[in-house]
């Protein structure tokens, strides 16, 4: 027999109702708890599937969201406009949350970009795919067997493109909150990636935001420093040729933005590549056989002070605090300031684990090399980033590699334009 309890498989989304400018929530907003039975989760609980279309529910249909008054220590805002695929267009100045970046999975290069609202001309949403899903709900606790509900509810995906302000478009996923000022009031507004409307609704009626342009006046990073000609752009992301002679791994960082990418290795020779890179400032890593290449460039501390030695210490100090599963950290090399620091770190994993050799049964060693961002925050350093750069598996019997860190300010703060392959470079890592 069906087990009612069930029947929570599809729950009604947030209701929604028109009040001039926009979609306004009601209280129906706040999903109501529920008792749930013990055991198996059933299909209209928050289960690692449905959690997904749960916030996509709540995030889509939630369309705008009227806040309080403009704050006076508000972020930094962009004149613009923002049109949702009703055709409702709203003016003003648009922002994100405070300290939060606008991501956006690169479907081409598979790797996901953190931008910030002055790197972005504009942005445009396309539908990806839509249908009308049936609903459905398990026969019983336990079972796996699915039985068919008389309803549909629409579900659509969608596809983001963002235009920088040099001209590049990056095709993907974005789920993020945009905000608009328009004199004392401010509204929330969500992308989308994914979306599930309510029972019985038409894919026609499910809103979202189709469009954001920033005004062409709104001062753009891209323009060259001095009025300078700017470099040549295409709409595809750069791309960022080296030839490492001697090398076995490059790895390229981006500076300002703290992410960390693999180059491609090539099948002969010493021609290294990386692609899909936003404009900007790039340190590149080299692991040759005995050294390991690279620097770490981090700008002038804002108040003008170096770390001192009682600050690297602290620093060192809050490395070895951290408890994980590399038990050994050696710190290679520490810059910066109070506001932005950068290490460069050696990790070992010299404890047994649980990945053995078959024939012996002893655990396999490990060594991994990163970087770190930190900042000082009262009495503490506060970790941002932690950028992986090269890894080794080793066997039982094996000796740890031995790689002397060799620093090359020639490899640090390179500049990648807008230009489809940027200036190839050249190094030696061959230690010679």
């Amino acid at each position: 027999m069906l087990d009612s309890r069930h029947l929570g498989r599809y729950a009604p989304a947030p209701q929604l109702e028109r009040q001039g400018t926009g979609l306004q929530c009601t209280p129906a907003m706040r999903p109501q708890a529920q008792p749930q039975p013990a055991g198996r989760p059933g299909p209209g609980r928050l289960t690692s599937g449905s959690r997904s279309l749960w916030v996509a529910a709540l995030l889509a249909l939630a369309a705008t969201l009227p806040l309080p008054g403009a704050r006076a220590d508000a972020p930094p805002a962009r004149p613009g406009k923002l049109t949702l695929s009703t055709g409702e267009a709203f003016s003003g100045a648009l922002f994100l949350a405070e300290g939060k970046s606008l991501d956006i999975y690169d479907v081409e290069h598979k790797r996901r970009h953190p931008l910030t609202l002055a790197e972005i001309s504009s942005i445009a949403v396309e539908i990806e795919e839509e249908r009308m899903q049936d609903g459905w709900m398990f026969l019983e606790e336990g079972s796996d067997k699915k039985v068919k509900l008389p309803f549909q509810y629409p579900v659509r995906k969608y596809l983001t493109l963002i235009t920088l302000t040099g001209g590049q478009v990056i095709r993907g996923h974005a789920v993020s909150p945009i905000y608009l000022r328009a004199g004392e009031e401010e509204r929330r507004f969500l992308l989308l990636s994914d979306q599930k409307g309510e029972k019985g609704q038409p894919l026609k009626d499910l809103a979202y935001v189709r469009e954001v342009c920033f005004d062409a006046d709104a001062p753009s990073p891209s323009a060259a420093p001095g009025g300078a000609s700017p470099a040549p752009i295409t709409p595809r992301l750069a791309s960022l040729l080296a030839t490492l002679n001697g090398a076995r791994e490059a790895c390229i960082v981006d500076a300002e933005r703290d992410k960390g990418f693999p180059m491609k290795a090539p099948r002969h020779g010493y021609l290294f590549r990386a692609e899909g890179l936003l404009p900007g400032a790039y340190d590149l890593w080299v692991r040759g056989e005995n050294g390991l290449f690279g620097a770490l460039s981090v700008p002038p501390p804002a108040d003008g002070r170096a770390l001192s030695e009682p600050d690297r210490e602290a620093i060192r100090e809050r490395i070895r605090s951290i408890e994980e599963f590399f038990d050994e950290k050696l710190i290679l090399q520490i810059v910066g300031g109070l506001d932005r620091a950068k290490l460069l770190l050696e990790m070992r994993r010299t404890k047994p684990t649980s990945m053995k050799d078959e024939a012996s049964g002893a655990s396999f060693k490990f060594i991994r090399w990163e970087l770190w961002t930190l900042h000082r925050l009262e009495t503490t350093w506060e970790i941002d980033a932690r950028i992986f750069l090269f890894r080794e598996k080793i066997r039982p019997d094996g000796d740890f590699p031995h790689l002397d860190f060799r620093e090359s300010p020639s490899l640090a703060s390179l500049r990648v334009t807008g230009a489809r392959v940027n200036e190839q470079l050249s190094f030696d890592a061959s230690g010679k």
